[in-house]
């Protein structure tokens, strides 16, 4: 009886436990569209990571974009060709889905024309966002 109630009240424990914990994406498992849907502003890099944070409107001097859960992407971006300050930003309209668990298929204009990429999810959670982006090498 002692050993049902211990074995009981630690699948209790575990149950409450993992409970608490915020749903933040691990690579690998499934990520939903509505994890990713929303207004993301850059906090800082991280190597080859780029780190963004949720946010109610872009930042009018700085890069960031909005992921529409119709899958339409807004990029606010440099508006020209030079990256030397001071650097002149405009919004860059596109599309974006899903190709794999964590790899985004984004299709998005820029001061040249149009341009395609991935972003790859290394970590999401409700407010901070955690990428890599992945371009074609042709």
């Amino acid at each position: 009886m002692k050993q049902t109630f211990l074995t009981f009240g630690s699948i209790i424990f575990c149950l409450l436990f993992l409970s608490g914990c915020d749903n933040v994406f691990v690579p690998g498992q499934t990520s939903q569209a509505s994890d990713f849907d929303g207004t993301w502003v850059f906090e800082s890099y991280e190597d080859d990571l780029v780190n963004l944070q949720r946010a109610e409107a872009l930042d009018e001097q700085e890069y960031g974009f909005i992921a529409r859960s119709d899958g339409e992407f807004l990029e606010r971006k440099n508006a020209g060709f030079c990256g030397t300050p001071p650097i002149t930003y405009s919004n860059f309209d596109g599309k974006w889905e899903f190709s794999d668990k964590n790899l985004i298929d984004i299709k998005v204009g820029y001061w040249g024309g149009e341009t395609e990429y991935q972003i790859e999810i290394v970590e999401l959670d409700s407010e901070a966002l955690k990428i890599r982006y992945i371009y074609p090498t042709n």
